[in-house]
């Protein structure tokens, strides 16, 4: 150990150097770094400081392409290479209205604007090159200023002051409405020569129009024109269609009631209130003028037959209708007349306006505000005339003909259809195997008629039979097939009005021809007719459900059978020679 630690004092002795220099053969190894500017530097120490330059204490001279460090985050490039590229940001090379810079001032998101980059309460005046018409702003639908139609509601919310100024309708209406000013209130008619409905009224044509649309007029005139159907047609006594709310379905149970004071055939029979009347008719000794009545129990039965107030002459086969308080006898060339009184009972008789020509073995029925007469002995004429308002009936005039001169038949009136059901002249009994067709008309908005066609058969050719209507039924009782016949024949009245297949019902306790037929509360009745022995007053009788002994709510305008969203125009088509129009 010793002689070792000895050899190496040696070594270090012989590589020492004089201050005056020599050469040292070996290693010189430094204890540590130089720290002061004349110090011995290490290899190590000179090449580290090399390789890790500090570029701040370079001022001036070049660096050598080859010792470029690479560089990397926004700018980057290889070690040894002066090729410098900017780092991908992601956006999508292109145009953008709206773009999002970082802090070193570079893209790094490339949007188109949307709604909500738009702020609220931008000034339209900082839009440049704005449209100058509607269609440059995508509006197609406009009306221009030379004209267009407008398809909508122009809404005025000031009246015009200048003159060429638009008015609204609230301020036409004032005006018009304004007694002051024109003359003229909502409800008021004009008539005038010419058809042009001038502004602010309607036709006066009978049609139904809106109770909300024009609410103005209906508040003046409410349902007085209304006839959006005449529950029971003049006879409600016998047409209970509209009026009768029970079916009865087959009627059962005839028995002989109480006679009439004398045999009686081709009357005419009216139920008023609580009161029956037979009017005229053919007795032993010829046509009659006298009146026959009884009360109507509270059972529907009926009282004691009296005498009424005679007819101002004899007449048979005529047609009884009541308007609201007035009956009408219609037949031969007479008209005839009188009051209903508030208790049921007949005023005075007097004539009315004569028919154009006369008529025997016609009939009457109410259509809304008309009443027509059709037919008659070896006749097809057909006459109409206006219901005034106070009942009294307007001039008579022609209506559609019938297809064939018919005799003795019946009406019904069955939603906006009239059927005839009887028969015609024997010459054209032959085009139709000897069966009497049922003809049938519809009933127009103003009450006329339009032209009559062949609706259906009935099961066999009768005449001289009475027909009631109950809810849903209809029955032909009586009459003759070439001799005098007790059976009786029911058809059902489908949904539509029309009428179903007929089949026989219950037969009567005898033959009866040219009966009068009526129902009371509970009951109905054939009055009188004809049987195998000639006149006779016999009286039929079966129970019934759904009839009144009251009838006058049905003729006295107390009901009026309305239709909740329409009403009625007043109809004055008939008038030959102007036009008349309401103001709305």
């Amino acid at each position: 150990m010793k002689v070792n630690m000895l050899k190496s004092n040696i070594s270090m002795a012989n590589s020492e150097l004089s201050s005056s220099g020599g050469t040292i053969y070996g290693t010189l190894i430094l204890s540590r770094n130089p720290i002061e500017s004349l110090e011995a530097s290490t290899r190590q120490y000179v090449e580290n400081k090399l390789n890790n330059l500090n570029a701040n204490n370079f001022t001036s001279g070049i660096i050598p392409i080859s010792v470029l460090p690479g560089f990397t985050g926004d700018l980057i490039s290889n070690n040894g290479s002066n090729n410098f590229i900017l780092n991908n940001t992601n956006v999508t090379p292109g145009s953008y209205t709206k773009v999002t810079v970082n802090n070193k001032g570079r893209i790094t998101i490339g949007e188109n604007l949307i709604n909500n980059d738009i702020p609220d309460g931008i000034s339209f005046n900082k839009i440049q090159n704005k449209p100058t018409t509607l269609a440059g702003y995508g509006i197609t639908n406009a009306i221009n200023k030379s004209g267009g139609t407008l398809t909508g509601f122009l809404i005025i919310n000031n009246s015009p002051i200048q003159p060429n100024h638009i008015a609204n309708k609230q301020y036409v209406d004032n005006i018009l409405s304004n007694s002051s000013s024109s003359g003229l209130a909502v409800g008021d008619i004009i008539r005038r020569p010419i058809s042009t409905t001038p502004p602010g009224f309607l036709r006066c044509n009978g049609a139904k129009i809106s109770k909300t649309t024009y609410a103005n007029l209906y508040s003046a005139i409410g349902d007085t024109y209304t006839f959006d159907s005449h529950p029971g047609n003049g006879r409600p006594w016998q047409q209970q269609y509209e009026i009768n709310t029970e079916q009865s379905g087959n009627i059962t149970g005839w028995t002989t009631g109480p006679s009439l004071p004398e045999p009686l055939a081709d009357s005419s029979a009216i139920v008023t209130k609580n009161r029956v009347y037979l009017l005229g008719g053919h007795n032993d000794n010829g046509f009659t003028s006298t009146v026959y009545t009884a009360p109507i129990n509270n059972d529907g039965t009926l009282g004691t037959w009296t005498t009424g107030t005679s007819l101002p002459g004899p007449l048979a086969n005529s047609s009884a209708i009541v308007t609201k308080n007035r009956v009408y006898l219609l037949g031969g060339s007479n008209v005839y007349t009188a009051p209903i009184n508030n208790d049921g009972t007949l005023g005075t008789w007097t004539t009315g306006t004569s028919l154009p020509v006369p008529l025997e073995n016609s009939r009457a029925i109410v259509t809304k505000n008309r009443v027509y007469l059709l037919g008659g002995y070896n006749t097809n004429n057909v006459y109409t005339a206006l219901i005034n308002n106070d009942g009294v009936l307007g001039t008579w005039t022609t209506g559609h003909s019938l297809p064939f001169p018919i005799n003795d038949i019946q009406i019904i009136v069955i939603k906006n259809k009239v059927y005839l059901l009887g028969y015609f002249d024997v010459s054209y009994w032959y085009s139709f195997n000897y069966l009497s067709p049922i003809l049938s008309a519809s009933i127009n908005n103003n009450g006329t008629l339009n032209t009559w066609s062949i609706d259906s058969f009935p099961p066999l050719n009768f005449y001289s039979f009475q027909v009631i209507v109950t809810k849903n039924r209809i029955y032909i009782l009586g009459g003759s097939n070439n001799h005098y016949d007790s059976n009786t024949y029911m058809a059902p009245i489908n949904n539509d009005g029309t009428l179903g297949t007929w089949t026989t019902g219950p037969s009567l306790p005898g033959p009866l021809n040219s009966s009068q037929a009526i129902i009371t509360k509970n009951r109905v009745y054939l009055l009188g007719g004809y049987d195998n022995n000639g006149f006779t007053s016999t009286v039929y009788t079966a129970p019934i459900l759904g009839g009144l002994n009251d009838y006058s709510s049905y003729y006295d305008s107390t009901y009026i059978h309305t239709n909740p969203n329409n009403f009625g125009l007043p109809d004055m088509t008939n008038d030959l020679d102007s036009f008349s129009f309401i103001k709305y």
